[in-house]
């Protein structure tokens, strides 16, 4: 479901004169084997795309052939992790780190830890990373980016001072670095410091005057300079319902150019509120050192693959706020999601439920939604579930039957989901 940075990035001369000679061709085994695996990773060819299981024995045999292989121990790890064994990966991702440490080359390690703290950070983990980063810090106190990392981490887990204290290390081992002052421009937003931000937001514009990332936080700090709050709360503001209807009004007699004007730019701010509530949503979530939630980044995955296919079935434009559409309509919903995706079984329905039940009560929390949808959407899911699963599992036994025809196929649709337009999909 992610798209892992691969770590093993090796100039071979350097790393096996840091390996005993008896042990450097369990390296060069274990070398091959995971270069084989990432060639079937990117071309797979006509088969399906290798499931994390699958992957994850591949990656358990190559640690096998070379136990100090840490490209492979830490991608174990990671997988572990975001899986829900918190236990084990993070004794794989130990181990491994250890062997960066040890065998990496220095001139590689900055690439080589940038990266798997990356990965960390893509599975919403910033307490490990958090962790890790400190281990890297230890052992290479002159490489700016760790302190990049670790600040980042200390924002998102709620501690200003040392988010603070942290980047001002990595600005004074890169001071021309505009990435950095727009980082620490953007944890006085997290914190709803906003004199603060626009100190460092300006000097980062002096530093790089086209750098995106930066003139997009000044339009939050714009945005906060008027309402109030901190980042969070930009993310969660007001939908703009006079700015849709603008452009929702747009007249086509109005000159083609303008009306396409028009409704681009509504496609774009309703994609705009959707994405800053999933972003509101995991940095809350994420803020928690302790009492993580297990295998948070594949729920919230999931649940942005059904709510992006809810927008694309939706007769008209759909934001994610909208709880009243997904519960009224949730069986036609997920019948036409069973349809579309022939890897849907019982985990991935769960994922789903787990993910709707964590969002809208998100936003519950915020006042987004009201208690009453929240608890209308919950009952109907509880409600369908049994039907639900079962339907699946009815149809994807049907559907992996190679003698079935797409005439039987039609037919069984429309006997079990009362639904018989479903061209759409073929």
């Amino acid at each position: 479901m992610f798209n892992i940075k691969n770590i093993n990035k090796r100039i071979r001369d350097l790393v096996m004169g840091k390996i005993p000679e008896k042990f450097t061709s369990k390296w060069y085994g274990a070398e091959n084997m995971y270069g084989e695996l990432q060639a079937e990773r990117m071309m797979p060819l006509f088969e399906e795309p290798m499931s994390t299981e699958n992957l994850m024995d591949r990656l358990a045999e190559i640690c096998k052939e070379c136990y100090f292989f840490y490209p492979a121990l830490l991608e174990l790890g990671l997988l572990m992790i975001g899986t829900g064994d918190d236990l084990n990966g993070k004794k794989k991702m130990d181990k491994g780190l250890e062997y960066m440490l040890q065998y990496s080359d220095e001139e590689k390690i900055e690439d080589e830890g940038d990266i798997f703290l990356d990965n960390l950070i893509k599975f919403l983990r910033y307490d490990l990373a958090k962790e890790y980063a400190f281990q890297l810090i230890e052992k290479y106190p002159d490489v700016s980016i760790f302190y990049d990392t670790l600040s980042q981490c200390e924002a998102i887990l709620g501690n200003e001072k040392e988010a603070i204290e942290t980047i001002d290390k990595a600005i004074e081992l890169k001071p021309e670095s505009h990435h950095y002052h727009s980082n620490k421009g953007w944890y006085y937003l997290i914190f709803g410091n906003l004199d603060e931000a626009e100190k460092s937001l300006n000097q980062s514009l002096k530093l790089n005057k086209t750098n995106e990332i930066t003139k997009g936080n000044i339009e939050v700090l714009n945005y906060l300079r008027k309402h109030g709050g901190n980042f969070v709360d930009f993310l969660l503001r007001p939908v703009d319902h006079e700015l849709i209807r603008k452009y929702e009004e747009a007249d086509e007699n109005e000159g083609q150019d303008d009306y396409e004007d028009d409704i681009s730019k509504l496609s774009r701010l309703y994609a705009q509120y959707n994405h800053d509530r999933m972003e509101a949503l995991k940095l809350v979530l994420s803020s928690r050192e302790t009492h993580v939630t297990p295998r948070l980044a594949y729920i919230i995955e999931t649940l942005k693959l059904f709510l992006d296919f809810v927008d694309k079935q939706s007769l008209d434009y759909f934001l994610f706020d909208d709880v009243n559409y997904i519960q009224e309509d949730f069986l036609d919903i997920m019948y036409m999601f069973i349809v579309k995706f022939k890897d849907v079984d019982a985990d991935l329905i769960n994922d789903i439920y787990d993910g709707l039940t964590i969002f809208y009560s998100f936003l519950r929390e915020r006042e987004i939604v009201t208690n009453e949808e929240y608890q209308a959407l919950i009952d109907t899911m509880n409600n369908e579930k049994k039907g639900i699963i079962s339907k699946m599992k009815h149809y994807n036994k049907a559907r992996s039957n190679p003698d079935i025809t797409e005439e039987d196929m039609s037919a069984l649709r429309e006997e079990l989901f009362d639904f018989d337009d479903f061209s759409m999909f073929f």
